[in-house]
């Protein structure tokens, strides 16, 4: 009976080590103050508390004053969130509004109306409140660079022969092969200390612009973001925002220290620009930065 069960635990030792337990990818995010910044999700979320009041022990707990206090807390410990979200690697929300007095208002808006997503209520009278607020929708729209507009017609890079007549015979086959065609882009960031932001660029070794704010729709950008930012590489590569047959790259290094925009090879960047079809999913933003998982935790390349 003993050897049995030596030999069920050894099995079960090496099983282990043959298979070692998955660990689901992390969300990127930024801490700030009493809140935090999700990027994988588009969330900004805080939090704020209302403890009990010393003139108030051993009295009944007025509920809903207490809830009231904590929300304002909230609001006040949000904006502060708002005003860190990192527009590129150089501005902030707060560098682009803190001077213009109407979108300031706007941005107090809606942090005003953003909606409690939980609230506790402890026994001593601790009220705490968490609300949450998503980039996407009316807050991209109000942040947004300008240069994002309606982008109506794609026209490929590099390419020219857009005068030639649409009568014109296709080369056989054989002479002409078919180009992969690629339906996302995966920009593997892990080691480059990377820094989200809503409107990162990605470059060849020259520094020519292979995807930015002015290759992407406006539409596209303010209802789901100019691109997901995760942890995990696989999980990058299954996700239904790059559909099927995404085309992953190594980012080499990052334009300045600690920064958003990332540098590629020119050899990945021409795989983008050589079709047409590309930019589309460009266009589409159909684009998922990895990066390293915050607070000492990351995925080994």
């Amino acid at each position: 009976m003993l050897r049995s069960i030596t030999v069920v635990i050894t099995v079960g030792f090496f099983l282990l080590i043959s298979y070692p337990p998955c660990t689901a990818s992390q969300d990127v995010i930024d801490h700030v103050g009493k809140g935090t910044i999700n990027w994988t999700k588009g969330a900004l979320q805080a939090t704020g508390v209302q403890g009990p009041l010393i003139e108030n022990f051993g009295k009944p707990v007025n509920c809903q004053k207490a809830l009231t206090t904590a929300k304002t807390n909230a609001h006040h410990n949000l904006l502060e969130v708002v005003k860190a979200v990192r527009i590129d690697g150089a501005t902030s929300v707060d560098d682009f509004a803190g001077n213009d007095d109407i979108v300031m208002a706007k941005l107090m808006g809606m942090v005003k109306n953003t909606p409690i997503v939980n609230q506790e209520f402890l026994t001593d009278g601790t009220v705490a409140v968490t609300i949450e607020l998503t980039i996407f929708g009316g807050f991209s729209q109000l942040v947004l660079p300008r240069e994002i507009e309606h982008v109506e017609s794609i026209k490929p890079i590099g390419n020219n022969h857009a005068n030639v007549s649409q009568s014109r015979k296709p080369e056989p086959l054989s002479s002409n092969p078919q180009k992969e065609i690629y339906t996302g882009l995966v920009v593997d960031a892990r080691g480059l200390d990377v820094k989200a932001a809503m409107t990162p660029k990605i470059l060849d070794e020259n520094w020519q612009e292979i995807y930015g704010p002015a290759f992407v729709s406006r539409e596209i950008a303010v209802q789901k973001g100019m691109c997901r930012y995760e942890s995990d590489l696989l999980t990058a590569q299954n996700h239904l925002s790059v559909l099927d047959n995404p085309l992953t790259v190594k980012g080499l290094k990052t334009r300045d220290p600690h920064g958003s925009d990332i540098i590629i090879s020119n050899t990945d960047a021409l795989k983008i620009k050589s079709a047409s079809e590309h930019l589309m999913f460009l266009k589409q933003c159909q684009v998922i930065i990895v990066v390293d998982q915050k607070d000492g935790r990351s995925n080994n390349p």
